[in-house]
């Protein structure tokens, strides 16, 4: 019985650090994300791209689109918190969404790539 115990006490005690770490990494990339917002509308009107094909709305859907994940993957953080035993199905959503979320900022810096290349920018940060 003294092992059933201190599996149950570690389990939980490795519960707790996932949900710690999943609210941690969503808001964490919603905060990125907020920045990355900011620094986009700072490069286009430092440009001088007002309405036109700015940066910032060449992105913006995959920004939303990011955002949202984060937002559902803290979410699900905030449901395995409240589960004295979180499910298997809890876990792989859990497990899905981090996936989700890495794939969405995956796919905005191709877009961010996308818009250098059509725009005739070289890639990475320029001031």
């Amino acid at each position: 019985m003294g092992k059933s115990i201190n599996h149950n006490t570690a389990a939980e005690q490795e519960f707790a650090k996932l949900e710690l770490l999943l609210a941690q990494t969503a808001s964490d990339t919603v905060n990125c994300l907020k920045v990355l917002k900011g620094n986009l509308a700072e490069y286009d009107s430092r440009h001088g791209l007002h309405f036109v094909n700015t940066s910032k709305s060449f992105m913006r859907s995959d920004i939303r689109a990011a955002k949202d994940t984060a937002s559902e993957l803290r979410h699900l953080a905030n449901q395995i918190s409240k589960s004295k035993t979180p499910s298997e199905s809890e876990i792989t959503a859990a497990r899905s969404k981090m996936n989700a979320t890495s794939d969405a900022l995956t796919d905005l810096k191709k877009i961010g790539r996308a818009y250098d290349e059509k725009n005739g920018k070289e890639k990475g940060i320029t001031a």
